[in-house]
């Protein structure tokens, strides 16, 4: 790795030097960002979130987490560390199907799934983190698709055994879990070309993930809204972030 030369920084700050050493304020920057626990705060760039900063609800399964801005800024004065309030949006960390009834806005979920429906919560869920807890501990998947048929029509064989059972039954009788939402198609993790089923029902979102995706207009109105303060609240969170 390259080292940093500091002088140029000590000739900066002393004010022999007009211009500020980029790569030394940029390794400052990333100092600070690894001063803050991964474990309290989701990093984006330069950014710090957390649910306990305050969050809302942006409807469709989606939230808005709190959190702030920060970034080390050359001045006429020295250096100086800005620091600015700010919101995103992520995913609720709740179990997939009630996921499913809010992002397709649905109230009965003991029928199969509408292609639109079905479509819908596909590209909603690709590429999102969910997590198990029925086999007695918790596991972590990357959702690749949701399967075409419901639970009670996925068909396999185990082993070398010529007789088939569903995605159900197999729960059913290997970890006597009779599905409540059989009828839901089921979550496809693994590879594509030798895809996992897990039941949406025993699967939840794993917490703190960004939503990437292009909020709507009823969404960015409510985040509008949320986030939006006077000059003097603002500085007063700003405040209390920071302690």
């Amino acid at each position: 790795a390259s080292r940093v030369d500091v002088h140029h920084l000590k000739e900066f700050l002393g004010g022999r030097n007009t211009e500020a050493p980029q790569d030394a304020i940029q390794v400052l920057d990333v100092v600070l960002r690894a001063a803050k626990s991964l474990k309290d705060y989701v990093i984006i760039g330069r950014s710090f979130f957390s649910e306990a900063l305050g969050n809302g609800n942006l409807a469709d399964g989606i939230e808005f987490w709190r959190g702030y801005y920060q970034s080390i800024r050359p001045t006429q004065m020295g250096l100086s560390l800005n620091i600015d309030s700010s919101a995103r949006p992520f995913f609720k960390p709740i179990c997939v199907t009630s996921f499913i009834m809010e992002n397709a806005k649905l109230r009965d979920i003991s029928r199969p799934l509408g292609d639109a429906d079905r479509l819908k919560a596909k590209k909603a869920l690709r590429g999102t983190t969910v997590e198990t807890n029925h086999t007695g501990y918790r596991k972590c998947y990357k959702v690749i698709g949701i399967s075409n048929e419901p639970a009670n029509q996925i068909m396999f064989s185990l082993g070398n055994e010529e007789s088939q059972l569903s995605v159900a039954q197999y729960f059913r009788d290997k970890y006597k879990l009779q599905l409540k939402f059989p009828a839901l198609p089921c979550i496809q993790v693994g590879s594509s070309k030798k895809p996992t089923y897990i039941p949406m029902e025993l699967c939840g979102i794993v917490k703190g993930q960004k939503y990437p995706k292009k909020l709507n207009t009823d969404q960015v109105t409510a985040l509008l809204k949320a986030t939006c303060q006077r000059p003097a609240e603002r500085e007063r969170n700003i405040i209390t972030v920071k302690h």
